[in-house]
């Protein structure tokens, strides 16, 4: 009988060990899978198009780099990000910047937050970059 007590308190304290031991173990957090780098050409008025790099950090910091095709033309914003119902808003010097988040996409939005529509729709979807090992 006491080595049935035994037997049951090392088996407890075991049980107690390994579950404070994983308790403190980080988990996915599926609410910020949209941290990273996402790159796509948007349409241009009067250039072949803009190649945007739109990197979301968990910082909630952004860098939006958007380089004008055949144009010696750049341009940086960096600012802070806000995520509230699947929207992201970019908020930095020169204004706000809205994008919706997808499966391993950001898709502009227009500055009423709404989805751009019409035969150039597909071109403001930006694309999940990944590191490649």
């Amino acid at each position: 009988m006491k080595f049935l007590n035994y037997l049951r308190l090392i088996i407890f304290i075991s049980l107690t060990g390994i579950i404070a031991c994983n308790s403190g173990k980080k988990t996915h957090d599926p609410q910020r899978e949209y941290l990273g780098e996402y790159k796509g050409t948007v349409p241009c008025a009067d250039c072949p198009g803009i190649k945007i790099e739109v990197e979301l950090k968990s910082d909630n910091t952004f860098e939006i780099e958007m380089d004008y095709i055949d144009r010696e033309s750049k341009t940086k914003e960096e600012g802070t990000y806000v995520e509230e119902n699947g929207i992201v808003t970019c908020s930095g010097k020169y204004g706000k910047s809205y994008f919706l988040v997808g499966d391993k996409t950001l898709t502009m939005l227009d500055a009423d937050k709404k989805v751009i529509t019409g035969s150039m729709a597909s071109m403001y979807v930006l694309k999940k970059e990944f590191e490649k090992k």
